[in-house]
Parts: structure tokens; C-alpha cells; sequence
């Protein structure tokens, strides 16, 4: 959490992008799983289903991030613009997760593709919120944000607590 909270206050260094990187994309992993597990059968919650599906003792049929991505889209959990957005994601972390290069949110490969379809619905927002969204380090956390409180929603959606209104399709996700 304090590597999370320097980014809170300003302008942390470039070596920490790796770091925040892997974490928000675990994070984001973990999410979607957990969402993927509430519109499955209820036996999926037993603990050999989900392992054999997820992985545990040995790989799941299902244990790769972009397989969950896709499996969450087939499902109708969310739109084909919030599925590029998690893709996204997918890619900024393999590369921090597999380069050997000293990456950053300033190197140019990865800020040219740290822009998502959900900072979209802030264009109507204030100034500072615009800049903010601009920035490839700022879009990325935005994202992260967006997809495990997404994700945290779905959760109480299946707990017979209702989603939010607005979102098109009756989809859970946006």
C-alpha cells in the first residue's frame, strides 16, 4: 500500500511503474475472476470446480489472464470496448512483467497505448480530471480503479442487491 500511495502524491519515480503495474493487474485479475465466479453454477463455488476451472494445485482449464477476459465477455458480463480496455491492461503488464528493459509509463510504446475507452465517460468532467486522464500513468491507475470497483459491484449485483442504473443492455458490466 505505500508504493500505491505515492502515486497519490504526485509524481513518483519511473522505477515504481513496474511495481504498481504488476499489483493493479493482479488486482484486476483477481476481480474478474471473482465476477466470472458469480454468474457460473453454484457448484462452481465449490472448491474442486473452481480449482479445476482457475487453477490451484495444478493449472485450470481457465487460469490465464486472457482467458478470463474472454470468458467474462462471452458470458455478456461487459461490453467489447471494457473487454479492449482489461486486453490493455493485459499487455501493459505482460510487457513490465517480462522486459528486460527498464519500462515506464514515459517509455513511448507504453504511454502510446495507456489510454482506455472508460476514462470516455469523465470527457464531460472538469479540466483537472481531463489532464489527469491524459497522463499514461494517471489513465492506467484510473482503470485499475474502475475495473475492481466494476468488478466489486457484480459481486453485490449477485447478492441480490441490484447494479447501478445506466448501464446499457441490462449487462452487469459496463
Amino acid at each position: 500500500m505505500k508504493l500505491l500511495s505515492r502515486y497519490d502524491k504526485g509524481n513518483p519515480a519511473p522505477r515504481y511503474d513496474r511495481s504498481m503495474v504488476l499489483i493493479c493487474g493482479s488486482f484486476i485479475e483477481q476481480g474478474l475472476e471473482q465476477a466470472i465466479k458469480t454468474v457460473l453454477l453454484k457448484e462452481a463455488e465449490e472448491r474442486s470446480l473452481s480449482s479445476e476451472l482457475f487453477g490451484g494445485d495444478k493449472p485450470g482449464a481457465i487460469n490465464g489472464f486472457y482467458g478470463k477476459i474472454i470468458l467474462g465477455y462471452s458470458l455478456g458480463l461487459y461490453t467489447k470496448y471494457f473487454r479492449d480496455d482489461l486486453d490493455r491492461v493485459r499487455h501493459i503488464r505482460n510487457a513490465f512483467a517480462h522486459s528486460k528493459l527498464e519500462l515506464s509509463f514515459k517509455t513511448k510504446e507504453i504511454a502510446d497505448v495507456s489510454h482506455f475507452y472508460c476514462s470516455d465517460f469523465f470527457k464531460e468532467s472538469s479540466e483537472k480530471a481531463k489532464r489527469n486522464l491524459e497522463d499514461p500513468r494517471q489513465s492506467f491507475l484510473f482503470m485499475a480503479f474502475f475495473a475492481v470497483l466494476t468488478f466489486q459491484l457484480t459481486q453485490k449485483d449477485s447478492a441480490g442487491v441490484g447494479h447501478p442504473e445506466g448501464y446499457p443492455d441490462d449487462r452487469i458490466l459496463p
